[in-house]
């Protein structure tokens, strides 16, 4: 896949024009996947998470992903191929020198980036139970047989680390493209400036009239000082805020409507929020206005995303979304999406979204792990889905 369009159109703070392109890859990989495609993060990218290419071809970049567990450290390699054939060899081969270097870091350190390694280094060294993604991107499209079968190899390959639990994935282009075209973020930023904070009065304004803040003026700027003062997502301002007097854009992130948390409690006596553990922030905010509007105890409950192993979430913005309506999902779409899972993740998908019992999936963890080509947690899963 030519995803030139998409180098090139990199922002100027992420220092990617004329590097070579595995690193431009990489950068913008890391800027769209991790950083949300927020320019005031450029330096993050640049300073702080990813390594310089060099001869080594080992670790190029490493990231917490916050959407994965927090035990969970990806250590990230950029395979350009261009016009050049995919060369599965070349994959594995990296895999071993990057598992190789995962476990040697606290004795020999990296190449070319202090805070990478020092962020690898305090990560392995807090505690036990760490995990660690290797996650390879490449340029490289093919069809959907050729991608399971490098999935196999890459996903099932042995990896020797001592002490930790390593997995592989690898990000193919349509997945890269994916990943850029499905990022939103900057589009709903309401900018420092659009509307006033007068801290001293406690009041708000946009433009000609003053509007009614549901906690202190000073709290407000200080959480819009912490954003860099480019101001905060009209998603959680609107729990701040309620003014009729806003423009349609903003009126429509902020004002409220019928699924607020708020609303719900005032109207229909809603006290307990239940969401994805993404929606945290949102739920909080939530439960203070409650707090201070109606002087009531409210509550919120969140559990783990269901996410794929390259810590994706399952979800309509990634182009590849599995509906449980019929009339966009066909029972044998969702079959063969369930028994095409990822070997990493099946054990986990029979946990979450079946009704075998304990003993029934530690048996089939067996089985997948003495003789993964039989496929029998695929075959499970997918069945006990399907028949639900």
């Amino acid at each position: 896949m030519d995803l030139s369009k998409y180098l090139n159109n990199a922002p100027t703070d992420l220092n990617v024009a004329g590097c070579e392109p595995e690193y431009q890859l990489l950068k913008v990989y890391a800027f769209n996947a991790y950083f949300n495609a927020d320019t005031l993060e450029c330096g993050t990218v640049n300073d702080g998470c990813t390594y310089r290419r060099d001869n080594y071809a080992g670790i190029d970049g490493v990231y917490i992903n916050e959407t994965l567990d927090e035990n969970t450290i990806e250590c990230l390699h950029s395979y350009f191929v261009g016009n050049s054939p995919f060369i599965l060899n070349n994959v594995l081969n990296a895999l071993t020198k990057i598992a190789a270097e995962i476990n040697d870091v606290v004795r020999k350190g990296f190449y070319g980036n202090k805070k990478a390694e020092d962020l690898l280094k305090d990560y392995l060294n807090e505690s036990d139970n760490k995990k660690v993604i290797i996650r390879i991107i490449t340029d490289y499209t093919c069809d959907e047989e050729e991608k399971f079968e490098i999935n196999q190899a890459v996903e099932g390959y042995k990896l020797s680390v001592r002490n930790l639990d390593v997995s592989a994935v690898i990000q193919f282009g349509d997945d890269v493209q994916s990943v850029i075209e499905s990022n939103r973020a900057p589009f709903d930023w309401v900018e420092n400036g659009k509307i006033l904070i007068d801290a001293p009065n406690n009041f708000l304004k946009y433009g000609d009239h003053s509007i009614v803040c549901n906690i202190s003026a000073k709290s407000l700027k200080e959480l819009w000082a912490a954003e860099g003062g480019r101001g905060l997502l009209s998603m959680n301002l609107r729990y701040y805020i309620k003014s009729a007097n806003i423009d349609a854009k903003i009126q429509k992130s902020i004002q409220k409507d019928g699924k607020d948390f708020w609303y719900l409690n005032k109207h229909k006596n809603v006290e307990l929020q239940v969401a994805g553990q993404d929606q945290w922030g949102n739920i909080t905010a939530g439960i203070e206005l409650i707090r201070r509007k109606e002087g009531k105890e409210a509550y919120g409950f969140t559990m783990p995303l269901l996410t794929k192993s390259d810590g994706t979430k399952f979800g309509k913005t990634n182009g590849k979304a599995i509906w449980l309506d019929i009339n966009k999902t066909s029972a044998y779409e969702m079959y063969q999406f369930f028994i095409n899972s990822e070997d990493s993740k099946v054990i986990d998908y029979l946990k979450f979204l079946t009704f075998l019992s304990r003993e029934e999936i530690e048996e089939l963890e067996k089985k997948n792990q003495e003789a993964p080509h039989l496929r029998e947690a695929h075959q499970a899963l997918a069945k006990e889905v399907i028949t639900f």
